[in-house]
């Protein structure tokens, strides 16, 4: 990198880009576990804030833990 910690010609390709951001809603530990952590997820069912998430859609969310269900937060 150079000086500044500053990329030069770093390109995103933005097809691809939320494939690899976030994981699927089977790979997130149970609610009870993962209480209080925030997590990306790339394949909700649902992306009303409130809303309790499954898996197997096509929704990218950020998803909060209660302790009981994974949450979407916005």
């Amino acid at each position: 990198m150079p000086a500044g910690g500053a990329a030069t010609g770093t390109k995103i390709n933005l097809a691809t880009f939320q494939e690899d951001v976030g994981e699927l809603y089977s790979a997130l530990p149970a609610a009870s576990v993962g209480k209080g952590q925030l997590r990306v997820v790339r394949d909700s069912t649902v992306s009303a804030a409130g809303s309790t998430i499954a898996g197997g859609g096509a929704n990218f969310v950020l998803a909060w833990s209660n302790g009981t269900n994974w949450i979407v937060v916005r």
